[in-house]
């Protein structure tokens, strides 16, 4: 244990030149003693981890751990955790949980025998607790961690400290938020960065960001869905062919017949390719009101701005950009977002609010839809800057 104690030590005491203090620090509820935080490759759940321990715990009260560890293909998590807690432990953090085969058994086993221990553990989005959970479903208390919002991502590179705004500050009062943001900065300067490589915590070289999401991408598909939906490695192709499929046609609705052509599967095959891209935060799918999987999807998009513009053999539109930016922003916010029974519009939220993304002002816009307009700095009653969206969060 001694040497896990040392390697934590070490990661706590190396960090980033500029943390990037996550929000959901502050909404984890540590009255409860089982907490997953999920959140797909890359997003920056082991930061997470360390951070948040540093914030809250001395190096003797915690320790974080990565379940991939050696140590674990012999010795079982419960009688780690024993040990720990005998050495005075009062939190542990454990990196990759699934990489364990008997972690729901023994964090069962730790919630009801070591009642004086808080477990933290990350795991893939990929694992939902209706399916992978077992008897601890309703003993977790699961948090999601999503990738930085335009106004993170400002404030990391700005040094300032905006705040979240509600979506009805948003649509009512945009004037007023959008000035105050214009007196500090110009939004449009970091805009595109933040398109292509900000949605993910920051590297320390940017030129080698596009590589690694790639990485990130196949690792997702080969590892965490391969691994736990337990699907034949030589069926990789199809996935990654899917992925690739969806990102390079700009037609949101989904054409299933011609996508089961395309990837040569099967309908079903296709529906269940399309849940786990979605599961693993590589996708979004929308639905009208009512209607949920496993009914066809009404809308399909990439989930962020940085994958489609990996995806893409070159630069997609500025149309589809704007839609997956905000339609990002808004779920990521915890908004509801579905499709609209109405054509007109992109996105009903919240069952009231009719949104269309624009790339320019409309002269003749519709009373009942709101407009998020990109390459716009200042809008006017319902006109709205796109890059406003992404103060949700």
């Amino acid at each position: 244990m001694e040497t896990f104690y040392k390697a934590y030590e070490r990661m706590k005491r190396v960090a980033p030149q500029r943390v990037v203090r996550r929000d959901l620090m502050d909404k984890v509820d540590l009255d409860n003693r089982l907490i997953c935080i999920r959140g797909t490759r890359g997003i920056g759940k082991t930061r997470f981890l360390l951070d948040f321990a540093r914030e809250h715990w001395t190096v003797e009260d915690s320790l974080y751990v990565n379940m991939n560890h050696f140590y674990f293909s012999v010795y079982s998590l419960f009688d780690f955790a024993k040990k720990f807690v005998e050495a005075g432990g009062r939190v542990l953090l454990l990196d990759q949980i699934f990489k364990y085969p008997a972690w729901v058994h023994d964090l069962e086993k730790i919630y009801h025998e070591l009642t004086d221990l808080t477990v933290i553990f990350s795991t893939s989005l990929v694992m939902t607790p209706e399916e992978d959970f077992g008897e601890i479903k309703h003993l977790v208390k699961v948090y999601d961690i999503h990738g930085f919002s335009f106004r993170v991502f400002l404030n990391y590179h700005s040094g300032l400290n905006f705040k979240p705004i509600s979506l009805e500050g948003i649509l009512k009062h945009h004037e007023y938020y959008a000035s105050l943001i214009l007196n500090e900065l110009q939004p449009q300067d970091y805009f595109l960065t933040y398109l292509t490589q900000g949605y993910y915590p920051p590297e320390t070289d940017s030129t080698l960001f596009g590589e690694l999401l790639v990485k990130n991408l196949n690792m997702l598909m080969e590892v965490d869905i391969v691994y736990i939906r337990q699907i034949d490695p030589s069926y990789l192709h199809k996935l990654r062919q899917l992925l690739y499929v969806l990102g390079t046609d700009e037609q949101s609705k989904p054409n299933i017949t011609k996508l089961s052509e395309t990837i040569g599967a099967s309908r079903a095959t296709v529906m269940n390719y399309l849940r786990y891209l979605s599961d693993a935060g590589m996708i979004r799918m929308l639905y009208k009101s009512g209607c949920a999987f496993p009914r066809k999807p009404d809308a399909v998009y990439i989930n962020d701005t940085n994958i489609l513009n990996v995806i893409f053999p070159h630069e997609p539109s500025a149309e589809e950009m704007s839609k997956v930016f905000a339609l990002s922003q808004m779920q990521n916010a915890g908004l509801k977002v579905e499709v609209p029974a109405t054509s007109s519009a992109d996105f009903i939220v919240n069952d009231k609010y009719l949104i269309k993304t624009s790339t320019q002002v409309s002269s003749r816009s519709k009373g009942d839809l709101y407009y998020a307009i990109d390459d716009l700095v200042m809008g006017k009653e319902r006109q709205i800057p796109l890059w406003l969206f992404g103060f949700l969060y």
